[in-house]
């Protein structure tokens, strides 16, 4: 994978495909994974993999079929993550605050 320098131009060349391990499709881009939130007649919308455990607000819209290039395809419509790339699962439960934390609160 190339790495993204800032432009649109650099990052449309990092967007790619992958199954995940439950077998959805997911779109990789500059190393951060989008699932599909919303398909529609004439766009597809994907949000942040991890919206529901960080409440990323990154998302991306595609629009296939008016796209005269890959720049047009993809648009952010949020590009900001609050995370750092998830390169590996957590551990199960490693978000909740432990028992002694809790108890020492």
């Amino acid at each position: 994978m190339e790495k993204y320098d800032g432009t649109v131009s650099s990052w449309i060349n990092t967007v790619s495909y992958r199954l995940s391990t439950k077998g959805h499709v997911q779109l990789i881009v500059k190393g951060y994974s989008f699932v599909r939130e919303k398909v529609r007649k004439h766009s597809c919308s994907w949000r942040c993999t991890q919206s529901q455990i960080f409440r990323c607000k990154a998302r991306i819209v595609e629009r296939p079929e008016y796209a005269l290039n890959d720049e047009q395809r993809f648009q952010f419509s949020a590009e900001q993550h609050n995370h750092d790339i998830v390169t590996q699962r957590r551990p199960r439960g490693s978000l909740r605050p432990s028992k002694k934390n809790v108890l020492n609160s």
